[in-house]
Order: structure tokens, then sequence, then C-alpha cells
């Protein structure tokens, strides 16, 4: 059970009535479950980003022809967005190239997934908090919506309808096809675990969607300040006439490679670029007395004592 949590989750008339009854439930529950990805998953995974990546940066350039695409806005929100909308069960009804009459917008999307993590994570300011919270109700309603009707339903039908369903749909054979599917399948395996726990499907998309957002808006602003340090040091070093030495180019050469000693190599690149880069300050409240937070062992400093009701501003 968590003990410092988003302060939003202390009061009740914050929250829609399922995500109240979701949390309430876990907390009493208090279990953790573990589970596995093997290699191949993650390798599938990875593949759907890059796909994701690709088909964006395309559409971009080529389609809208565009001089300069900007890597936030252009690049990092759409995947994301559709990374998200796969993952809940709706990535179908986001509009792309090759679904351009689809119900939703990309920015449509992430504009809801914006209002539930700013009023989640950073509402620090006192003078936004009714016009945050009631753009963070609104749109916790939407999402938790699509929740349901995506992957909480589909994982809720019998396993024998949802096999006789797919005889009469295209599976996916080929690697490619797999990647494509793969993050809805993820999300859907997920969907399955929460009903093992919880039937009730309001609850069980309300934990689906906190699930998500976890991660949605956070990875928007890793990835843009990750390349943003990249980039500023093959400037840097640029300038000092020794570009050759700089993880930018060394990423891009490896990139070319195509295999999994270079994927490990860049990831270790992007991880301690992620390290030296990011800083990401959120709050959280402690709900329970007695609370010890212990530095890293690199620091090398003391404990630190927190009481119940006390706020933490967290810089990670």
């Amino acid at each position: 059970v968590d003990e410092i949590i988003y302060p939003a989750f202390t009061d009740e008339s914050n929250l829609p009535k399922n995500v109240n009854s979701a949390l309430s439930s876990i907390r009493v529950k208090g279990q953790t479950t573990t589970s596995t990805c093997s290699p191949a998953d993650a390798s599938i995974i990875n593949e759907y980003f890059a796909q994701q990546m690709r088909a964006i940066v395309k559409r971009e350039v080529t389609t809208v022809y565009k001089d300069e695409v900007d890597v936030t806005r252009d690049v990092a929100i759409p995947v994301i967005t559709r990374c998200i909308a796969d993952f809940l069960g709706f990535g179908d009804q986001v509009r792309n190239i090759d679904n351009p009459k689809a119900k939703y917008s990309e920015n449509e999307i992430y504009q809801h997934i914006t209002n539930c993590q700013m009023f989640l994570a950073y509402n620090a300011d006192e003078t936004k908090l009714l016009k945050r919270r009631t753009a963070f109700k609104k749109s916790m309603a939407f999402l938790l919506k699509l929740a349901k009707e995506g992957n909480i339903l589909e994982a809720s039908r019998y396993a024998l309808s949802r096999t006789l369903r797919g005889l009469f749909k295209r599976k996916p054979h080929s690697r490619y096809d797999m990647a494509l599917d793969s993050m809805r399948v993820l999300g859907r395996s997920v969907a399955d675990n929460i009903l093992d726990e919880e039937r009730d499907s309001d609850k069980a998309a309300a934990i689906l969607l906190l699930t998500a957002l976890d991660v949605a808006y956070i990875s928007v602003l890793a990835f843009t300040a990750v390349l943003d340090h990249l980039l500023q040091e093959a400037y840097d070093a640029a300038k000092k006439g020794s570009s050759n030495f700089c993880d930018w180019f060394e990423i891009q050469k490896l990139a070319s490679n195509n295999d999994e000693k270079s994927d490990a190599a860049i990831e270790h690149k992007v991880l301690e670029a992620q390290r030296r880069s990011v800083r990401l300050p959120f709050i959280r409240k402690v709900i329970k007395d007695g609370i010890t937070i212990k530095p890293d062992e690199a620091d090398k400093g003391r404990d630190i004592s927190v009481d119940k009701g006390q706020t933490i501003i967290c810089d990670i």
C-alpha cells in the first residue's frame, strides 16, 4: 500500500466515484502482483515504438511537408498518445494516415491526459485548483469511458467467445503485425490481471487508466529532456571540434547496425542521458505516521523522517 501518494487522492471530492472506489479497494486488499517480461516480449514492444516513431516522422516530414519538426509537439506527444490509446484499447478511434475518419484526434486525447496528470502530480498553484479540478474530472470521465469500452470490455468477455470472434478477424502473422498489435495485447493482459482481482468493470477501468496515466505525461517530458541533452552535448562538442566523441553521433552509428548488442548500447547511453538531464519535480503527501525516507547510497546522507500530512516535493 502506498504511504506517499498524490495529494489529490487524499480528498475524495476531487475524484470520480469509481476512482475513489478503486483506490479504496486497492488499499484494503494491499496486494501486489509481479509479472515477467521475456526478452522476446521486450523486443516486440521496442519494435512497436520504433514503428510508431517511423510512421509519425514520415507523416510529419513527407506528408505534411513541414520544413522543421517540433520533437515534442510533432513526435513525442503523438507517439505517447497512440501508445496510451492502444494500451487502453481504443487506438482504432484515434485518427492517423490509415484511419483519417476516426472519432478523435491525437491532440484531443493528449489534452485529456495532460488535464489528469497536471492535477494529480503538479497541482501546486492554489489559484488554479478549482479550474484544474473541473478539467480533471471531465477528462477522467472521458478516458474512463474509453478504457471501460476498450480493453476492460474485451478482457471481461469469455475467452471462448473472444476466440470465436477472432476467427473472423485478421490475425497478425508477421513480426511487423505483432509489433503493431503488441501494445493493445499488453493492455488487455493487464486488464485480465486486474479483473482477476476486481470484477467491477468501473473499478477495473479506473485502475487500468491510473496505470496508464502514471507513465504518459512523464514519458513526454523525459523524452524531450533526453533529446535536448543529447543535442546540446553534440552542439557543444562540435564547437570544440570533438564531435566524433559525442554520444549523439555514436547513437546514430549504433542505430544503423540493427542488432541486439547495438540496441543495448543505445539503451545504456539513453538511460545515462536521462539520469543526467531529467528533472521532474512532483508533489506527494504522507498518509501514515512513522515514515522514513532513506537516501541513495551514493548520497551518503542521513535518513529523513516525515509525519502524516506533510507535503513532499520530489525531484527525480
